[in-house]
């Protein structure tokens, strides 16, 4: 019986073994092709996967090429804009009159983005600068060819009400209205600095000046291009204000050194604009310049003024001269902006300059009718606020930090005429100018 038992559990162990080799080999028989059924799904997704990629280098190399075809169009497009405004006829009078660049605007701190909304309402941005020497970011603006620039101001404005937009318009050089030259002097005797390894630096916003001069024999000229045109274009506007900068700074006994900014060079006729004007302040503060004589005049703009005033809330002091059209006449800019030395012109008897501006905004007075300046190779006389100015920025430039501010030194030094303090005619008096002794004080009121 123990026998039969035996037996039968070796061949129930058998039989177990039997059934667990069997599912084994099964397992193994089924493992291997869905392994190959695995392998094969891949294969088939990357050869699924390989076209889509094959069609997506196709669409990027597509988007590059449309993309590169824009940059070329827009390109050509600014291009075509520049050559407009660099364009003989790139000047014509707004409604009120006044003198402007054709299809040109001016605009500040605009963000990226609202210069990509610009470009897709048909504007053109020539160029954006962030002007380091000022602290402000300028972008020229071309307007769309339907539009002209004071109808694009308009639309800007309206849009944008928050933004800085402005016409680039033009400034004139505040010479005489008689032309300024009255009468050849041929001799030229520069005065020999006292102290000539002591040197005062001015600027100058105005027109190129001829450093061959022999009236810049003491002085160094440093010069920088700021008009339309690829050179220093030297004019005698430019040389007169300079020779005056240059001998009131050496009659104090010190060499000059005079920072020329010429934004006239390739203007049409004696006119720079407000943008090149911007160029020169950022330039002059750049290099740190503390006085900037400004002989020029024009409308307002507001562009202009933030520039001015960046200038100024820096450090450094602007001279400019009031303008020639009469006492009668409104204010002109930049003489009329708060930030800036408002300068009239009067004779050597102290008599006012019958064509100089009058108002509120004259801070002073200098000698400016039949000043001997240089002219040609030689001299001439020349009168107008523009010859007045520089005296005033010479003295400015002269004043040192300790006697207090510049307006008030400058204050301190003036010899009060026409009626008692600060007066619509002379400001509050003469600086720098050669008056008779025997005039009064209290006898110039009838010169108004």
């Amino acid at each position: 019986m123990n026998e039969g038992n035996s037996r039968r559990r070796l061949k129930l162990i058998a039989a177990r073994g039997a059934i667990a080799l069997t599912i084994a080999l099964g397992v193994l028989f089924v493992a291997e092709p869905a392994a190959k059924s695995v392998s094969r799904g891949s294969e088939a997704a990357a050869q699924v996967h390989q076209p889509d990629r094959a069609i997506q280098r196709k669409h990027i190399q597509r988007r590059m090429i449309r993309d590169r075809h824009r940059q070329n169009v827009r390109k050509m497009r600014r291009n075509r804009v520049i050559a407009r405004r660099l364009a003989v006829n790139a000047v014509q009078r707004s409604r009120q009159g006044l003198r402007i660049r054709r299809g040109e605007l001016l605009g500040l701190e605009l963000t990226k983005s609202r210069r990509v909304q610009l470009e897709e309402r048909g504007f053109t941005i020539i160029r954006t600068r962030t002007f380091d020497g000022i602290g402000l970011t300028l972008s020229v603006i071309a307007t769309p060819d339907k539009l002209d620039a004071e109808e694009a101001l308009a639309l800007l404005r309206e849009e944008d009400p928050e933004g800085v937009y402005a016409l680039n318009h033009l400034y004139s050089r505040s010479d005489g209205a008689d032309g300024t030259e009255i009468v050849a002097i041929s001799d030229v005797s520069p005065a020999a600095a006292q102290n000539p390894n002591s040197e005062i630096s001015i600027g100058l916003i105005d027109t190129g000046v001829d450093g061959t001069h022999p009236a810049f024999a003491e002085t160094d000229l440093v010069q920088k291009n700021f008009g339309r045109h690829n050179d220093i274009v030297p004019q005698d506007h430019g040389a007169a204000v300079a020779s005056i900068l240059s001998r009131d700074i050496q009659a104090a006994g010190f060499r000059s050194e005079i920072y020329v900014a010429d934004i006239y060079a390739g203007s049409e006729g004696s006119w720079g604009d407000a943008l090149s004007i911007f160029y020169a302040l950022d330039w002059l503060a750049d290099e740190n310049v503390a006085v900037i004589n400004m002989s020029l005049a024009g409308p307002p703009n507001v562009i202009l003024e933030k520039a001015v005033r960046a200038t100024t809330d820096r450090g450094h002091t602007i001279i400019a001269a009031a303008g020639n059209m009469g006492p009668d006449h409104p204010p002109l800019y930049p003489a009329a902006y708060p930030d800036v030395i408002a300068v009239t012109a009067v004779d050597t008897a102290g008599g006012i300059y019958p064509q100089a501006n009058q108002g509120a905004q004259i801070d002073f007075a200098a000698l400016g009718v039949d000043v001997p300046a240089a002219s040609g190779d030689g001299e001439s006389l020349y009168t107008g606020t523009s010859f007045a100015a520089p005296h005033v920025a010479a003295r400015a430039a002269l004043l040192t930090p300790q006697g207090g501010t510049v307006y008030d030194q400058l204050i301190a030094s003036a010899v009060d005429l026409g009626a008692p303090g600060r007066d619509p005619v002379y400001g509050h008096g003469v600086v720098s100018a050669v008056i008779s002794e025997e005039r009064s004080v209290n006898n110039t009121v009838a010169a108004q």
